[in-house]
């Protein structure tokens, strides 16, 4: 463990205010926080890493410049901070995530990149499902079905209504042209609705 720093000190040192800090500690900082006398402390070195990996960059970040040129990979998650994950599928991603070679985890900026597009290809989804131009999957289904049913009754229909027609025909040409003929009015019955 390095030296220790209020949330004061590391402030004045990154350049920010208090309460950016402050809020920082809850979450990007969260691994960097010891607490020492019932005070909340930044252990600096680790605080300074954890500040340049996961502040998303923008044109008011107070990155250092080793932190821009650094490895993107985000702290490691202590084994008790898995253990207190509100749900198994949490912790079972946070296990996945530390699976992963160093160069394959990304940053917290490209996390939350990749997580808006998700979201805002979602919304844009659900709009076109308002608008009806897009339908779920639920809704395909039902209507294969539906139409997979429809063509079947239309086929089952033809035999029961030309077998005393075939029965009676001896030509089995006039045979194939009698039953191409039925297939194609139920076929166009089905096409028409």
């Amino acid at each position: 463990m390095g030296e220790l720093l209020t949330p004061a000190q590391f402030a004045r040192v990154k350049g920010v205010s208090r309460q950016t800090v402050s809020s920082a500690m809850d979450s990007r900082l969260a691994a960097a926080i010891v607490t020492k006398a019932g005070r909340r402390l930044i252990d600096r070195s680790l605080g300074l890493e954890l500040w340049d990996r996961n502040t998303r960059r923008n044109n008011n970040a107070k990155i250092s410049e080793g932190g821009r040129e650094a490895d993107r990979r985000p702290a490691d998650v202590p084994r008790s901070a898995a253990a207190s994950m509100p749900t198994a599928e949490a912790a079972a991603v946070v296990a996945a995530v530390m699976a992963l070679p160093d160069d394959r985890i990304p940053g917290r900026d490209i996390s939350e990149e990749r997580k808006l597009h998700y979201q805002a290809e979602l919304a844009k989804v659900q709009a076109l499902q308002a608008r009806e131009e897009v339908a779920s999957v639920e809704q395909m289904k039902r209507e294969a079905f539906t139409l997979a049913r429809a063509v079947r009754d239309g086929l089952l229909a033809i035999v029961p209504r030309v077998s005393a027609d075939v029965a009676a025909l001896s030509n089995t040409f006039e045979i194939e042209q009698l039953l191409e003929r039925e297939l194609m009015t139920a076929l166009r019955m089905l096409a028409d609705g």
